[in-house]
């Protein structure tokens, strides 16, 4: 019983969800369907650029001059800045994986939520977390221009990685991740 609460739990992860019950035509605010709108289809390859394992990946969607935020990782400008911190990133965890759950379109980009996923293969969090697999919920801005984004926002808690784990992040010796 416990392994088909795991596979629900994985499927439900892995499988993109709408953010409307009904399909919308867009517009400020509005959630979306996927399946109606480029801007959703962009942050839905992206985002599986992003959980790809190859760090040149995500250039196709991104402009040269492109500017992401990360509320957590701090602000990086232009492509091959970007490129550099994503590389660090699937260097520490392999298999991560971004999965868009929600989205919203505005005139300028669109906004989705997203579960963030890795098996934690480095020490940490303790020899205890090692090989259990992490997850952290965030949400994206994207602000897109000419087909390509052009500023990529997320916001997600620092905390969640370690929680997930079973790790307290105020305990002593738990490093946070940076």
């Amino acid at each position: 019983m416990k392994n088909l609460t795991w596979l629900a739990v994985f499927l439900a992860l892995a499988t993109p969800a709408l953010a409307a019950d009904a399909p919308s035509k867009g517009g400020a605010g509005a959630p979306a369907n996927a399946q109606q709108d480029a801007r959703i289809q962009l942050a839905t390859d992206l985002f599986k650029a992003w959980s790809s394992g190859n760090a040149d990946a995500p250039g196709a969607y991104l402009s040269q001059d492109a500017v992401l935020e990360d509320i957590v990782g701090g602000k990086f400008q232009g492509w091959p800045a970007i490129r550099k911190f994503f590389a660090d990133g699937i260097a520490k965890w392999p298999d991560l994986k971004l999965v868009p759950v929600s989205f919203w379109v505005s005139d300028d980009g669109v906004a989705l939520t997203w579960t963030m996923t890795a098996t934690q293969v480095g020490p940490e969090f303790g020899p205890a977390a090692v090989g259990k697999v992490w997850s952290s919920p965030g949400m994206s801005y994207l602000v897109i221009r000419n087909g390509k984004v052009v500023k990529e926002v997320d916001y997600h808690d620092r905390f969640n990685v370690p929680l997930s784990l079973g790790v307290d992040p105020g305990k002593a010796g738990a490093k946070l991740v940076d």
